[in-house]
């Protein structure tokens, strides 16, 4: 085909116009590809940065189960519990779970399980107080779930629940309750299962901090470690596992679900157009990890990238003719340097917009520094902690929110980090001091993440306050004081107790023998009177005799009365012991009653005759007194008999001296002193109890019960005296008492 000169001049015009304007429009859509590529790369860098300090935020959250459920199972509370489940153990765990409710906010619900599912502790907490449910209200859970599960684990191993929605009586709670239980069983000492400990974590932080996050860009989602919805910014998947019959991620994502089960935990990890964050529950109790956690997945979704129909839809704009062609002038002027910082521009204001919107938005005291620690945004939940406002502390140094010594350490903390890339702070939480605008120092705990907004870093911390915590932490410690100055007590109480009883057992097992062995030696104590009335009728019989008959007889009344006091002893003794033995008061001469033991003691002593017995008369003293006369003899011919057993030479001495007198009464100080064996210091106690001599040896060379110096203890007791003992063994003794007596009346 051959074209004339006119049509090959307007070829060569139409080409040339036609890359005139072919090339601005390719300029204009490669501008339109590099600016849509950086701002979705922008997009989900910025995505990507906060959805790891929401993983951060949450991770935090989930590892408070872990530690409030290791404090519970290693607290004095629940090992006393465990070991000994009495009703004073249970109120001080009920009181334990009440102040641990109080403290986190965290629990709906408290429990302990008995070994059958019965709760036997339950505390519920609610619009900021903590109840103990009393027992008459505590249900039996033995087939739930979270009960039986935890059986089938080994004894240091915790059960973990879905995060669901709280079901009561069959139906869904209205308004929804999200929980996580957590299930440990109570095991004793002894190995035995005592009951399971029951965490009811109400998850309602998690919820609000994925509501806060729904303002990035993509589409965010919480699933569980079985593929289910719990949270779908749609809002049309939430609880799909309750609410949304058959359908999960799981089914509808099958290529994302199947990788993400390989992420790791805490980092952002990119799949296909999702991006992914991994946080797991429990993770550790104490120094125990758990082997299979639960998980949850939190998920950003964007769509791909379609770059042609971007290009297209911009093409296809109504732009005047002229726009365009200054647009294509322009476009060839620009150099690609230009583009990229026109690009940078834009995608450095959205981040800022997108930043400044999350952390305004969150509920959790949020601050965002520069790397050289000049704060930039500080949002309402941080003015309300710290008191200061936003202006306050913008472009200010975030050392002003901090005490001494934290405050000199900051600068080097953070030029340490951009120098050597040691985390000493940052990705990490720990506990610190922060300070008020009022200059009040307040316990926290911080979480520092790193952020970039275009190419510089930037540091988020969140922050949470300690104070209330610290506070009834502070309660806990003096209640635990309280609590353990208490059972100390109790403990020595048993104690007191336990020796008492054994003490009492010991005796018990004792009290037949001695009593089998007073049986046998009973003899001594009528020995002396018995031995005075055949001494007299000895005397009696002798031919020749010219004793005087009258005073023989007198000797033998004297005696025989004496032997019938000391076989009334054995009745005395029983009637002591059961608080049945009454005085006899009545009016009486002394001086009779020192000749009647002169008498009666002179006779004892005519076996011993290197012993001399010295009996004071009494014609110094008032004759007429009120007392139990049978009495008062009885515990003197005991006194004395005793002197005189133990006495193999020297002497045996009685002396009756006035110390006081008044016009109605006289004070008297009975004494009978020897110089015989004498007692070991040691021994001055057991002397009053009964069956008891000083030694063992005593008994077998002197004889006798052992019950005298008892009853004539429990005598002088119910006459309103002591009878006191001064001994040196070797040296003899002196036993003395007391008695105030009024004067009797010679008429009566």
């Amino acid at each position: 085909m051959q074209f004339s000169l006119g049509s090959n001049l307007f070829i060569n015009a139409f080409l040339r116009l036609l890359i005139v304007l072919l090339v601005p429009i390719g300029l204009y859509s490669y501008t339109i590809i590099e600016t849509e590529t950086a701002r979705y790369d922008s997009e989900r860098q910025v995505t990507d940065d906060l959805l790891e300090s929401v993983g951060v935020v949450l991770q935090e959250d989930l590892d408070f189960l872990s530690q409030d459920l290791e404090t519970l199972i290693n607290s004095e509370e629940i090992i006393e519990y465990t070991n000994n489940p009495s009703e004073e153990a249970r109120q001080g765990v009920e009181n334990y779970f009440a102040l641990l409710s109080t403290v986190s906010r965290r629990y709906d619900q408290v429990r302990i399980l008995s070994n059958l599912g019965y709760e036997t502790v339950r505390v519920n907490y609610s619009s900021g107080e903590a109840v103990i449910t009393p027992t008459e209200f505590l249900q039996d859970k033995s087939n739930r779930y979270y009960f039986s599960e935890v059986l089938n684990l080994g004894p240091n191993e915790s059960y973990a629940s879905q995060l669901d929605l709280n079901v009561e009586n069959g139906q869904i709670e209205q308004p929804h309750k999200p929980m996580i239980r957590l299930s440990h069983k109570l095991i004793n000492d002894a190995g035995d299962l005592v009951g399971v400990l029951i965490l009811n974590y109400l998850a309602e932080n998690i919820l609000h901090e994925m509501d806060v996050a729904a303002t990035l860009p993509g589409i965010i989602e919480l699933v569980d470690d079985e593929g289910y919805w719990i949270f779908d910014e749609t809002g049309q998947f939430n609880w799909s596992r309750q609410l949304g019959g058959q359908s999960s991620f799981a089914d509808t994502h099958q290529a994302i679900w199947y990788s993400l089960k390989a992420t790791n935990d805490n980092q952002v990890n990119k799949i296909e157009e999702a991006s992914v964050v991994r946080l797991q529950y429990p993770r550790s109790i104490g120094s125990l990890v758990v082997e299979s956690p639960r998980s949850l997945y939190l998920i950003s979704e964007f769509e791909p990238l379609n770059l042609p129909k971007l290009v297209q839809m911009e093409l296809l704009q109504p732009i005047p003719i002229g726009v365009g062609l200054t647009l294509a002038l322009l476009s060839l002027l620009w150099s690609r340097a230009a583009v990229k910082e026109l690009i940078a521009e834009n995608t450095l204001k959205e981040e800022s917009a997108i930043r400044e919107k999350i952390i305004s938005n969150s509920l959790i005291p949020t601050i965002l520094i520069t790397d050289k620690g000049l704060i930039v945004e500080f949002n309402q939940a941080a003015e309300k902690l710290f008191g200061y406002t936003h202006s306050e502390v913008l472009n200010q140094n975030v050392k002003m929110l901090m005490p001494d010594p934290m405050r000199s350490h900051h600068d080097g903390y953070l030029d340490s980090y951009k120098r050597t890339g040691v985390k000493h702070v940052v990705e990490s939480s720990r506990k610190s001091f922060a300070l008020t605008k009022e200059g009040q120092t307040f316990p926290v705990e911080i979480a520092v993440t790193q952020i970039w907004i275009g190419e510089k870093p930037y540091f988020v911390g969140n922050l949470r306050d300690l104070t209330t915590e610290y506070e009834l932490e502070s309660q806990a410690q003096v209640y635990r004081e309280e609590l353990e100055q208490a059972v100390e007590q109790r403990t020595m109480e048993l104690a007191a107790t336990n020796e008492e009883l054994i003490s009492r057992s010991q005796e018990a097992e004792r009290l037949p023998a001695v009593k089998s062995e007073f049986l046998t030696n009973m003899s001594h104590e009528i020995r002396t009177p018995l031995n005075s009335i055949i001494a007299m009728s000895q005397m009696l019989q002798r031919k020749g005799s010219e004793l005087d008959a009258e005073h023989i007889g007198a000797r033998l009344m004297a005696a025989g009365q004496s032997l019938l006091a000391v076989i009334n002893d054995i009745l005395d003794y029983s009637k002591l012991g059961v608080h049945k033995l009454d005085l006899s008061p009545s009016t009486f001469d002394l001086e009779k009653l020192v000749n009647n033991l002169s008498a009666i003691m002179h006779s004892a002593a005519l076996n011993k005759p290197q012993v001399e017995l010295v009996i004071n008369n009494a014609t110094h003293l008032e004759n007429l007194v009120v007392g139990d006369e049978v009495r008062i003899q009885q515990v003197l011919v005991n006194l004395i008999g005793n002197a005189i057993k133990f006495t193999e030479s020297g002497y045996v001495k009685l002396e009756i001296i006035t110390l006081s007198k008044t016009a109605d009464s006289v004070e008297l100080l009975f004494s009978v002193k020897d110089s015989g064996i004498g007692i070991a210091e040691e021994n001055l106690n057991l002397i009053f109890e009964a069956f008891e001599q000083g030694e063992a040896s005593t008994h077998s060379k002197f004889g006798g019960s052992g019950l005298g110096l008892s009853i004539s203890q429990s005598l002088l007791n119910l006459m309103g005296s002591t009878l006191k003992v001064e001994s040196q063994q070797g040296k003899g003794s002196t036993f003395s008492f007391m008695l105030t007596m009024p004067l009797g009346d010679a008429s009566v």
